[in-house]
């Protein structure tokens, strides 16, 4: 019987798992991509700093926050997940 969500995820998810993705990676795609970065939690990123500018690189729309100087809240928190999406 497992005990907690914690324990149904490492079961779920070994450290080699992503050692694994990554050789697979690297096989299939190495001698076409030139650098590789690990993108996490690109939702997060896109709403705390394109929507509501509460984090880097802190760009909103005014009437979202009145400490933001520059950005546009209506279309830069849907394109940049999207564009971090091709670079994965």
């Amino acid at each position: 019987m497992v005990d907690s969500w914690e324990s149904i995820c490492y079961s779920l998810m070994r450290r080699d798992d992503f050692q694994d993705f990554v050789k697979f990676s690297l096989n299939g795609y190495g001698d076409r991509v030139k650098h590789w970065v690990t993108m996490n939690e690109r939702y997060e990123f896109s709403l705390g700093g394109y929507d509501t500018g509460e984090k880097a690189p802190g760009r909103c729309s005014k009437y979202v926050n009145e400490k933001c100087v520059s950005g546009d809240c209506g279309r830069e928190v849907y394109t940049t997940p999207e564009n971090m999406g091709r670079l994965v």
